[in-house]
């Protein structure tokens, strides 16, 4: 195993483990690469917000295994969630600006467990290869497998906070990418909505009254799902002003805002809020501020045993506060009408949410 270069390292018969049948956790799986001795190499794990993505598991008997000719980049896992896709799969990208010439290829670890190792990666994470111009063959690993050469790059970006600004090769990367994308003036300012992804979904509820009131002062509704990403990309370049509830969609307006573009970032989950302040700084040195705008916050009862009702709250919007946030930040001139709806409307709405879900809503105490 030799280091090739500043954050490269270079592993001879590297032996890939993919998951195998009951090694799927969330978002967590046991995969992994090694070394020809046994030997975990920790440069290939998966880091995310919650520690490990990738955790160790045994690895398998090389002598049985199928062998990979050629030399190969390691990406990490394959994931099929968009922001998952962006911040981890592609976080090992940089490692092409890199390199003294092209290896034959990029290999994904497989998100699912027992498929065939196959041609091709997932929807989302192909739509971002083919934006970013990489035009390697891409294989994806769902069965063990040794590698004649395996690349493996640091992980460039991650949830994690170490990570969340991305490292300096991984931003200028991205950087250089973008800033060769052509931006053609669309829209002034622009609300990012996430309301086509259903009211059910995490995010500030009642957002259909969030959206007409950026809506009746001339901010442009914006779905980014409905659109490639090239013309995401334009939009945020050239927006003066864009507003969102934090989600997946920040990371590409981080990516691609400009220096004088004015963000405000309406916080569902107060550590993203805060860490994505420092992305976009990083990325642009564009200007944000996160708004505390919920007073309280729901989660179906089943994501209290796994700790995941942070990912699935849905935040009772405080539209006195919202209004006095956004006019105290510059992003409106005067509250668009806005009031609190009656409890009754809440219950109704989260009653809705859970049918939609096939499950309860409980309180979220002391939500963030």
């Amino acid at each position: 195993m030799d280091d090739i270069g500043s954050g490269i390292r270079s592993v001879d018969n590297a032996i890939v483990r993919p998951s195998s049948a009951g090694e799927k956790m969330g978002i967590r799986q046991i995969c992994g690469v090694f070394q020809n001795n046994g030997q975990i190499v920790p440069k290939a794990m998966v880091l995310g917000r919650i520690g490990p993505l990738s955790m160790t598991g045994s690895c398998p008997d090389p002598s049985d295994l199928p062998h990979r000719q050629g030399r190969w980049l390691y990406g990490g896992i394959g994931f099929h969630h968009f922001g998952h896709a962006l911040i981890f799969s592609t976080a090992r990208l940089w490692a092409l600006d890199h390199l003294d010439h092209s290896p034959d290829g990029i290999v994904f670890i497989d998100r699912g467990v027992g498929n065939q190792t196959r041609v091709g990666t997932t929807r989302h994470l192909q739509a971002q290869l083919d934006f970013l111009g990489v035009e390697l063959p891409v294989w994806t690993i769902s069965q063990p497998e040794v590698v004649e050469t395996l690349l493996v790059p640091d992980q460039g970006i991650s949830t994690h906070a170490s990570l969340f600004r991305g490292t300096d090769r991984y931003r200028q990367y991205i950087r250089r990418i973008i800033d060769k994308k052509a931006a053609t003036s669309l829209y002034g300012d622009v609300y990012v909505s996430r309301r086509k992804l259903g009211f059910h979904k995490a995010g500030l509820m009642f957002e259909d009254r969030i959206q007409e009131g950026f809506a009746k002062a001339g901010y442009h509704i914006f779905h980014p799902q409905d659109h490639t990403l090239d013309h995401q990309i334009n939009v945020y370049k050239s927006a003066r002003r864009i507003v969102t509830v934090d989600g997946s969609a920040l990371h590409l307006v981080a990516f691609a805002a400009q220096k004088d573009t004015r963000i405000g970032i309406l916080s569902r989950r107060g550590f993203y809020a805060d860490a994505f302040i420092d992305q976009i700084k990083a990325f642009s040195e564009a200007e944000a501020v996160a708004m505390k705008v919920y007073d309280t916050a729901y989660a179906p009862r089943s994501s209290f045993q796994d700790r995941s009702f942070e990912f699935k709250a849905l935040c009772q919007t405080d539209f006195d506060r919202l209004a006095h946030q956004l006019i105290t930040n510059g992003f409106l001139a005067e509250n668009p009408g806005w009031k609190n709806p009656p409890l009754k409307r809440i219950l109704k709405r989260l009653e809705r949410a859970g049918q939609k879900g096939r499950d309860t809503y409980a309180e979220i105490e002391n939500p963030s």
